[in-house]
C-alpha cells in the first residue's frame, strides 16, 4: 500500500535497480552484501527474501497471490524469539542485543563527585556535583537506586540537591546515572560506585 524510496550506498558492489524489499529483511540485506556475520534469525530472514523479496499486509495476501500457510514457519520463529523457548536456536540462543552495546560515542562514567555547601545557607546544604563522562540532559542521577531531581550541567557534569549529613552518615551510599526512555525503560547505565570513594 505504501513504500518509501531508499538509496544503499557501495563503492565496490555492482549496481542493483530496482530493489525492492520490506523493512524487516534490510538487515539481513546489509548483512549479506557486507559479508559480515548474521544469527540464524537473519540469515533465515535472507533466505526468505530471495524467494519472495517483498510481504504486503496479510490482509492482502490473497490479492498478492501468498498462501498465508507460507509464512507459518516465519511466525513461529518470531514467536519463538520473543515469548518461547529459542527452540529454533537448537539450545544456542544468540542474543538479541550485543553485550558491548551501548547509546553514543561511549559509555557514560562516574569519575568523581563533590560536595558544594550554599553559601547563603552555611547549614550543611547543598548541591552535590557529580563529574564524568557522556552524559546528557535525559540522565538521571540514582542513590541506592532511588532516583533523584538531577540537573543536567554539560556532557561531563550533573548535580543533586543533598545534604552533607546525609552523605556523611551513608557510608555505604552507592551512586550511579542511568537513561531512561518515554516509557521510563532504562537504556544506558553507567558505572554503579559507592559515592565515599568518590568524593573529593
Amino acid at each position: 500500500m505504501h513504500t518509501v524510496p531508499l538509496v544503499i550506498w557501495s563503492n565496490y558492489l555492482p549496481r542493483v535497480p530496482g530493489l525492492k524489499l520490506n523493512s524487516s529483511f534490510l538487515g539481513p540485506y546489509l548483512l549479506q552484501q557486507a559479508g559480515l556475520k548474521g544469527s540464524f534469525y537473519t540469515d533465515y530472514l535472507f533466505s526468505l527474501w530471495q524467494k519472495k523479496p517483498f510481504f504486503p499486509g496479510r490482509s492482502y495476501y490473497r490479492a498478492a497471490g501468498i498462501d498465508d500457510k507460507y509464512l507459518e514457519d516465519y511466525r513461529l520463529l518470531q514467536y519463538d524469539l520473543l515469548f518461547g523457548q529459542n527452540y529454533l536456536a537448537q539450545g544456542k540462543p544468540a542474543p538479541i542485543m550485543q553485550e558491548g552495546y551501548f547509546l553514543g560515542k561511549e559509555k557514560m562514567r562516574i569519575e568523581s563527585a563533590h560536595f558544594w555547601e550554599e553559601e547563603k545557607a552555611k547549614q550543611g546544604k547543598g548541591k552535590l556535583e557529580i563529574s564524568g563522562k557522556n552524559f546528557t540532559p535525559a540522565c538521571q542521577v540514582y542513590l541506592n537506586e532511588k532516583p533523584q531531581k538531577t540537573t543536567f550541567v554539560d556532557e561531563n557534569h550533573l548535580t543533586i540537591a543533598a545534604s552533607e549529613k546525609i552523605l556523611t552518615q551513608l557510608k555505604n551510599l552507592t551512586i550511579q546515572v542511568k537513561l531512561g526512555d518515554s516509557l521510563q525503560n532504562i537504556i544506558a547505565e553507567s558505572n554503579c560506585v559507592l559515592l565515599s570513594e568518590m568524593l573529593k
